[in-house]
This record gives structure tokens, C-alpha cells and sequence, in this order.
């Protein structure tokens, strides 16, 4: 498959991780294409925000601003790589993802037969050695290991894109990003191996739980995770400015949001 292009979500405020960036595009030979992360202060964001807002999310007390501004980030690239359309698959990269090599060498060694395809080093810990690993059957797999999530680095073709967005249009923001994603690439079977297995953690949990959170009658996309991985999130000195400390209940910005235009 071939690469329509990356796109790299970037904070305004955090310019040190776009430098940072900058030079790893220099350095493997790959242009990119910088998309602002929505901001959960900002009115106009919020003003956006407001109609994917609701009282299903999970944690519903204590929301993360910066998870939501995550969520909507991602869910506008989406949009806009639908748009576009084009015949391969766009990589998006969040602001402290280290690359290993360049992106489009990496991808031409990969078929075609997906939507999503997840190239952190996060969801490696999902799969065992090898090249291509549907998530479908890594889920119930999962259980029982020490298994991560993220979203600092996948590959999307435009169809998936629009089935990604579709999953938001219909449910909101019920979860974080990575889980929603998860959820679109598993299906009624998944489920029902996750309702037999005894999960324990606070994620094996979670897996479950996305699933009944966003009832669908079959899998919404073909997501599949990559061995070895691609990205590998940053190494200290690339700090975010978003405190991941600052949380707020979900009720407090459905009302700042309803008093926006």
C-alpha cells in the first residue's frame, strides 16, 4: 500500500515537540503535515465539541480536558482524510512519537487488507512475534498479559477514516480515543469471548467494556497491529504542556458547552 502522507498533531504551546519532529522528518526523508490540536479551553473548541458530549462516558466524574481534546484532535483528522480520500493510507502521528525508520518504506512491506493499522510500539505488546495481527483475535489474547494501548502512531486508509468517524457520529465521547478505535475492530465474536474469560485489570475490563458501550451489530473496521512497530513514544525532555492531573466531570463542560453558539 502507499503512502497518502502524514499528518502530525501538534498543541500550539508545545513548539519543542514540533522542532523535535521536524528534525526526525529531516533525518528519515518524509514530509508531513502539521493539523493544531483542538484545545479543550478554547471556546470555539469547546463550541465544536458540544454535540459529541454526553453522560454515557465511562468516567463520567473525572474527564481528562486533554483526553477530550485528544479525541476530537484525532476525530477531525479523520474527517479530513475522508474528505481527501486517495488510494493508500495516511500515517498520523501524535506530537511524541519517535519514528524508527521512514514511513514509506515501513508500509509498502505490509498488504493492503485493512483499515486501521496500528504501528506504535504500545500495541505490540498486544501480539507475538510476526508481521500482521488482526486485533479481532488479539483482544481476548490480551487477558491475562501486561498490554498498553495509544494513539501515537497508525496508519488510516479513507475508508477507514469514515468508519472511525462514523463510530463517533453515532455514539459521542463515551471513551478515549485509543479505545474507541479498539472498539471499531472488534465484533459481536470478540465480545463474546471477552463475556467467557475472568478479566481482573482495570484495561482487561475496559476491553469489555467499550464493547457494550457502543452496541454495534458487526465489526465496524478491519484494524490490525504491526510487528515490529514503527513509532515509539518520546523520550524525556519532550514533555507535554497539558497536565494529565487537571480533570473535570463530563456534566461541568456539557454546561460550558451549551452556554456557546
Amino acid at each position: 500500500m502507499q503512502l497518502d502522507g502524514v499528518i502530525l498533531i501538534n498543541r500550539r504551546s508545545d513548539l519543542a515537540r514540533l522542532g523535535v519532529f521536524e528534525l526526525q522528518s529531516r533525518r528519515l526523508g518524509f514530509d508531513y503535515e502539521r493539523f493544531e490540536a483542538i484545545e479543550p479551553t478554547n471556546s470555539l473548541h469547546i463550541s465544536l465539541a458540544k454535540r459529541y458530549l454526553n453522560e454515557r462516558h465511562w468516567r463520567p466524574d473525572r474527564v481528562a480536558p486533554g483526553a477530550l481534546g485528544c479525541f476530537l484532535s484525532h476525530f477531525f483528522v479523520w474527517k479530513k482524510i475522508a474528505r481527501r480520500g486517495g488510494p493508500g493510507a495516511v500515517l498520523v502521528v501524535e506530537d511524541d512519537a519517535e519514528l524508527k525508520r521512514n514511513p514509506v518504506e515501513y508500509l509498502a512491506e505490509y498488504g493492503d487488507d485493512w483499515d486501521v493499522m496500528f504501528a506504535n510500539r504500545r500495541l505490540n505488546s498486544w501480539s507475538d512475534a510476526g508481521k500482521l495481527h488482526d486485533l479481532a483475535e488479539l483482544a481476548p489474547r490480551a487477558v491475562g498479559r501486561e498490554f498498553h494501548t495509544g494513539t501515537d502512531g497508525y496508519f488510516v486508509t479513507a475508508a477507514g477514516a469514515r468508519k472511525l468517524a462514523g463510530l463517533v457520529e453515532r455514539h459521542g465521547f463515551v471513551c478515549e480515543v485509543d479505545w474507541m478505535m479498539i472498539r471499531a475492530g472488534m465484533g459481536p465474536a470478540t465480545l463474546e469471548a471477552l463475556l467467557k474469560l475472568d478479566l481482573r485489570t482495570i484495561r482487561e475490563r475496559r476491553l469489555r467494556r467499550v464493547m457494550l458501550l457502543m452496541p454495534e451489530p458487526e465489526r465496524v473496521a478491519h484494524v490490525v497491529v504491526a510487528c515490529p512497530a514503527l513509532v515509539k513514544q518520546g523520550e524525556i525532555g519532550q514533555e507535554s504542556t497539558i497536565n494529565p492531573q487537571n480533570t473535570v466531570a463530563i456534566q461541568e463542560l456539557m454546561r460550558a458547552a451549551r452556554g456557546l453558539p
